[in-house]
């Protein structure tokens, strides 16, 4: 059953999580070498997104619905590897 808090999955969920993004990213050393980090390592990515991919239309929608900042569905992604 639809309750209207799901992506759908013909939507293209990543261009709908960056259009959602709104939290400014601040500039210092720390975030740069974080992300310098994840550009080196394109196929940790790849295989990250593969495994998350199940869960992130639900959790998309979930962070939706509640009016929460759509970042937080990149937390699991960043702390666990999923």
């Amino acid at each position: 059953m639809d309750d209207g808090t799901s992506i759908a999955p013909d939507q293209d969920l990543w261009a709908f999580i960056g259009d959602e993004l709104k939290m400014g990213i601040p500039e210092n050393s720390r975030i740069r070498e974080q992300k310098q980090k994840y550009l080196r390592n394109k196929s940790y990515l790849h295989d990250v997104t593969l495994r998350a991919e199940p869960y992130m239309y639900w959790i998309a929608g979930q962070v939706k619905k509640r009016n929460m900042p759509m970042e937080l569905v990149l937390l699991p992604i960043v702390e666990s590897a999923f």
